[in-house]
């Protein structure tokens, strides 16, 4: 993986959901609460050594983190945040890697391998 794939990844899958969860705070602190709802990954717990999903796994365990902060942080004033983390799922991608992951992905599938580490 290089730098560039590691800082594209970080900047689409972690920080979008601190900005947007940065511009909706000062809202829902003024609507008396409300909830946020994250998306993580099992990739987060589990890894996916099959695929090299790094920087995926990295994101969204920082996901999970920020979103447990975020529930502390939020329980006085009324604000609930959850993360769901999904599985292993084909679905259709074209961002940076997907080329290389694509193939490798319905086999994973198909053999009903589980992620590294579970």
């Amino acid at each position: 993986m290089t730098y560039e794939l590691w800082k594209h990844v970080l900047r689409v899958e972690l920080d979008l959901v601190f900005n947007v969860t940065n511009a909706a705070w000062r809202h829902l602190q003024q609507d008396g609460g409300g909830s946020i709802i994250n998306t993580a990954s099992v990739a987060a717990t589990h890894g996916i050594a099959a695929l090299g999903q790094a920087a995926h796994a990295a994101a969204k365990g920082a996901v999970i983190a920020l979103t447990k902060t975020l529930a502390a942080e939020g329980a006085a004033v009324g604000i609930r945040a959850n993360a769901i983390s999904s599985g292993l799922r084909q679905i259709p991608c074209d961002g940076p890697g997907s080329r290389r992951a694509r193939p490798q992905l319905p086999a994973v599938m198909a053999a009903g391998q589980r992620p590294a580490g579970s």
